[in-house]
């Protein structure tokens, strides 16, 4: 692993290589990223309070996203490209009876202005349906459909699903490679039979992202830096006043 090729071997090897946000693709959107374009609400919708906003999408995270900036901001646009969204019934009604939220359908941005002014000042969209365009005056864009998992270097060691993301057994964190696995930056997973093996491993992620354990089983606790974890102590979080390992946290200064 890295520039010396020295080679690790593990009992459990945990994946967590995220995943990336997906984009609209259009130039004037790339163009204005971190300058009123955004994929994360919840990183920079603070920058945009008293502001008016759209957020593009139609899933669960559009919801979400849209449901918290409309704490901060004083409106908030949702734009989607079709007219029924693919986020859950609750997320929808919480979404509608929400007065600062208007919802555009059959719609998409077709250009993000204002690259000339290096800062966003509005949206044209372009109704799919009436090719119809218009122009919603907004000082910030977030972009909300999807992730694309970073799993480029598992392809064709393990199983994957058609969107990218591992493949594991239902209900459980077994992937398709038990053993031992042999880790190394540049020729990728080797794996060897071990009788440690199973395929067990921890399986999560937040936003999208890819947390799989490959092989192994993670018996008596999570490793952390400082040891084991218990596992009484990992379910939820720490008992007040308690860290991690269960011992009583010391105060500094």
């Amino acid at each position: 692993m890295g520039d010396d090729h020295v080679e690790h071997t593990a009992k459990t090897l945990v994946i967590a290589t995220g995943a990336q946000a997906k984009w609209l693709n259009i130039d004037t959107e790339h163009a204005l990223k971190g300058r009123g374009v955004s994929a994360c609400a919840v990183c920079d919708g603070a920058f945009f309070r008293g502001q008016d906003v759209m957020v593009v999408g139609g899933g669960d995270t559009a919801m979400e996203e849209s449901m918290y900036l409309s704490g901060l901001c004083k409106t908030v646009t949702l734009v989607h490209r079709r007219h029924d969204f693919r986020a859950s019934k609750t997320m929808q009604e919480r979404v509608f009876k929400n007065p600062k939220i208007k919802v555009v359908y059959d719609s998409v941005v077709e250009e993000v202005l204002d690259v000339s002014k290096g800062e966003v000042t509005g949206a044209r969209l372009k109704n799919i349906v009436t090719n119809e365009t218009t122009v919603v005056s907004v000082t910030g864009l977030f972009v909300a459909i999807g992730h694309t998992p970073n799993t480029d270097l598992f392809t064709g060691q393990l199983d994957l699903h058609d969107n990218g993301y591992i493949r594991t057994k239902p209900g459980t964190a077994q992937t398709s490679v038990g053993g031992r696995v042999r880790v190394r930056r540049r020729a990728g997973l080797r794996v060897s039979p071990g009788s440690d093996g199973g395929g067990h491993g921890v399986h999560g992620g937040a936003r999208g992202g890819a947390l799989v354990g490959v092989a192994g089983s993670l018996r008596g606790g999570v490793r952390g830096a400082r040891g084991p974890v218990p596992r009484r102590a990992t379910a939820a979080r720490a008992p007040a006043g308690l860290n991690p390992w269960g011992r009583r946290s010391r105060r500094r200064g």
